[in-house]
């Protein structure tokens, strides 16, 4: 999943090389602390007050380390209780983790001028997409690949050009048009 979404553009792909970006895989049936990098999140709470430890996913830099993590359930295609799609976790992490790398000062000021007029506008309101500019490029992308499966926004590349095309525009270009396979795009058994 995250090959196809670098394949649209290899500077974006060296980027992430560059940094030295991991990726750790949460087992499935444990809790995110038993990775030794993410063993401190314990008592802590994400910024919408939802614990560390019922988290299938996390994008972060520990002592300059940028480390991402997913879920071995979503990557392998099993039942979840939340996530539907196969790529989602794994998308939206990826995207954080693309952002908080590879986004110029530039790409930066562009994606919060977007947060900040859909703010204006009220859309999608009380939404976790509306969280921050963080969530609202990582939801926006997951909706770009067509894994995307809460909140109201749609699951559609031609949708999301139809409704944001600025918006639109934006991800095409982070993501040189890269597109996910079908069987990333599957839903899970429900």
């Amino acid at each position: 999943m995250i090959g196809p979404m670098l394949s649209g553009r290899s500077d974006i792909a060296e980027c992430i090389a560059e940094a030295g970006m991991e990726v750790a895989i949460i087992p499935k049936d444990e809790k995110i602390t038993v990775l030794p990098e993410y063993s401190y999140l314990g008592d802590l709470e994400t910024h919408d007050g939802r614990s560390f430890e019922s988290l299938r996913g996390v994008n972060t830099t520990i002592g300059g380390l940028a480390l991402m993590a997913t879920a071995e359930e979503q990557l392998l295609g099993l039942k979840m209780d939340l996530v539907r799609y196969i790529a989602h976790t794994t998308v939206h992490e990826f995207a954080h983790g693309i952002q908080n790398l590879c986004f110029t000062a530039e790409d930066h000021s562009e994606w919060n001028a977007f947060y900040d007029s859909a703010l204006q506008d009220n859309l999608y309101p009380e939404t976790y997409l509306m969280s921050n500019t963080r969530e609202f490029f990582a939801v926006f992308s997951t909706a770009y690949f067509e894994v995307y499966s809460w909140d109201s926004l749609s699951n559609s590349r031609d949708q999301i050009e139809d409704d944001h095309p600025a918006i639109f525009e934006f991800l095409d270009e982070v993501y040189g048009g890269a597109e996910l396979s079908p069987e990333s795009k599957r839903l899970t058994p429900q």
